[in-house]
């Protein structure tokens, strides 16, 4: 017999699967709980214009998050992090919200011949949605 999941059964199917499995299973276990529905004709198309709905819903998220990926690429992060000897981080950053940092008033520059400590330069990788490939920026 032919059923159409509406949920997931573990082993067996996910939900929206079309598959043939054995009558007993179908009358007595599936149907009465409605883990399945029997496959007929108007199922059928009901499962082709979930489908379809659920296609174009992906790929407008798709859409956004590659948008958003491209906004992101173009954004210029700049922290400022006490650095030592061989470049090494002063203790541990975490404690202190970048935020917090930023909006703080700057104090008066002091013009020094040469700069206090040597900048310390990385390109982070962000990772946008779960899946496909990360972005450097």
């Amino acid at each position: 017999m032919k059923v159409i999941f509406s949920e997931d059964v573990a082993n067996v199917a996910k939900a929206g699967q079309l598959k043939d499995v054995a009558n007993g299973f179908a009358r007595n276990y599936l149907i009465p709980k409605k883990l399945a529905v029997v496959a007929t004709e108007s199922e059928m198309k009901k499962l082709q214009t979930q489908n379809t709905a659920e296609a174009q819903r992906q790929e407008r998220f798709d859409s956004e998050l590659t948008g958003l990926a491209d906004q992101v690429e173009q954004l210029t992060l700049n922290l400022q992090l006490k650095v030592g000897v061989n470049n090494r981080v002063y203790g541990s950053t975490t404690h202190i919200p970048p935020a917090t940092t930023t909006r703080r008033p700057h104090p008066p520059s002091i013009p020094t011949a040469s700069p206090v400590a040597p900048t310390l330069s990385t390109s982070p990788r962000l990772n946008i949605g779960g899946s496909g490939p990360s972005i450097p920026s």
